[in-house]
């Protein structure tokens, strides 16, 4: 609605309006030249305001055209959106004019698969997280204001876990090694029987760990980014074995020149050997109880060594 505008002269005047028959339209007082006007319908209205001063001066014309401008009102979709990737189809609903995005803040650049589609593609400048605030602006010309709205959109990324390569450690302590990517991790243990373990920090991806028993435990590194993105696990097998504690049994005294040695096997494997120049002679070096000999009488040591794997070594 609005004032109309006629400059009047002299007689009788009136408006008239003689546009879209489907419009409905209504003068404040069609006699007034400054009467209000309205339509139920945005678009130009034609009107003529005619005057006349008696008969025998006729009636004169003219023709106005009253333009309604439908004043946008900009929705640029939700206020937030949490996301667990890098892009997002926006979701702004157009009402009238032209439309247009634009970034307000962000972490970088983003992009726009078009800057004037409502339902672009925006990509964030990396694949980390990141937060962007994006404009939707709309303009339908004067005399109507334009009219915006913003959003924010806080993007996560996946996390893959990873917690490291297999491990051997020797003794019953050990630090772990899990590549964080991103996010927070946390270590739990697969619990087999009467296994248990202590981690020092179950948050750190390098925790020192300390498990109840020998053998082979399974570790689990779990990463969780926000609570849009699924968490994600890996599973590291860790082999704690124990460390060989070398007994060659007592010393002997032999009658002759051969004998039979007993050492003690705790864990792993062991060999038996002598210095160089030791007239001893081994039946199987590799056996803790085994047979020998001697090609000369005297007192000479016979080493016998352990080992269990190459992370506890002789």
């Amino acid at each position: 609605a609005g004032n109309l505008a006629a400059t009047p002269s002299i007689g009788t005047g009136q408006w008239t309006f003689i546009g879209d028959p489907t419009a409905t339209v209504a003068f404040g007082n069609a006699n007034n030249p400054t009467s209000s006007f309205s339509s139920n319908k945005f678009g130009a209205h034609p009107l003529i305001w005619s005057e006349i001063n008696t008969a025998v001066c006729g009636q004169r014309t003219d023709t106005v055209v009253v333009t309604f401008v439908q004043q946008p009102v900009a929705n640029a979709g939700q206020p937030t959106y949490n996301i667990c990737g890098s892009s997002l189809t926006l979701e702004a609903v157009p009402t009238v004019g032209i439309g247009q995005w634009s970034q307000v803040s962000g972490t970088g650049t983003g992009s726009f698969s078009s800057m004037i589609d409502p339902k672009a593609l925006f990509a964030a400048a990396n694949a980390g997280n990141s937060s962007y605030v994006l404009k939707w602006t709309e303009d339908n010309g004067s005399p109507c204001t334009p009219s915006f709205e913003n959003i924010t959109i806080n993007f996560f990324k996946q996390p893959v876990a990873n917690a490291g390569l297999p491990l051997e450690i020797c003794g019953l302590s050990g630090k772990l090694a899990a590549v964080p990517s991103i996010g927070s991790g946390t270590w739990v243990l697969n619990i087999s029987g009467t296994q248990n373990a202590t981690f020092f920090d179950y948050r750190d991806p390098a925790t020192d760990v300390t498990v109840n028993e020998y053998g082979d435990f399974q570790f689990v590194w779990r990463e969780q980014n926000g609570v849009v993105c699924p968490a994600d696990q890996d599973v590291v097998v860790v082999t704690f074995k124990e460390a060989p504690i070398a007994n060659a049994g007592p010393d002997q005294v032999i009658c002759g020149l051969d004998a039979q040695l007993l050492s003690t096997n705790s864990s792993g494997t062991g060999v038996w050997f002598v210095p160089a120049g030791s007239p001893i002679s081994f039946a199987d070096s590799s056996l803790n109880s085994t047979d020998i000999s001697s090609t000369a009488f005297g007192i000479y040591p016979a080493i016998w060594a352990e080992s269990n794997g190459k992370v506890c070594p002789i």
